[in-house]
């Protein structure tokens, strides 16, 4: 591979991979914004120096991973694949990126899984037979209110309802 060819691939590489910098981040951080947004009124709990500084070290690692597209394409480039290859960036920045966005919401869901989202309710255990059956609470006399017959588990203290 002589000079001029390596100059060529690069060349390459970054005009097609650098416009394309500003709509992967933009997918990114739309869904970031809309993680906030569904857990609005408590995600801005997480509003903190840690929080802003993972989020930071998230936004490198994401860097990181849409440069790793320019050494594999300086590499096809430069080869008799060349033609090939143009032909399919398209694909291959559609794969990252969905990749990169689902990378994105697992670490959001990671990060907001503590919190229920506004409007969520809670089941209440006593809500359905099945619960009942489960979170029966033996009486002051030490027997279920359910008859032993009827109870498809075997005989033992019941869980408590959380």
């Amino acid at each position: 591979m002589n000079s001029q060819t390596l100059r060529e691939s690069v060349t390459g590489a970054i005009r097609y991979w650098e416009p394309r910098r500003l709509p992967y981040y933009a997918v990114l951080a739309a869904i970031v914004l809309i993680f906030f947004g569904i857990y609005y009124p408590t995600s801005k709990s997480f509003l903190s120096v840690y929080s802003v500084l993972g989020l930071f070290l998230l936004v490198v690692l994401a860097n990181v991973a849409y440069c790793a597209a320019y050494p594999v394409d300086i590499f096809v480039c430069a080869s008799s694949y060349r033609d090939q290859w143009r032909k399919h960036r398209r694909v291959i920045f559609m794969i990252g990126l969905l990749f990169a966005a689902i990378i994105t919401r697992y670490f959001l869901r990671l990060e907001y899984s503590s919190l229920n989202p506004p409007g969520y309710v809670e089941a209440d255990c006593r809500s359905n037979i099945r619960a009942e059956i489960i979170c029966a609470v033996p009486d002051a006399r030490g027997s279920s209110p359910i008859p032993s017959t009827s109870f498809p588990f075997p005989r033992r203290s019941p869980p408590q309802c959380w």
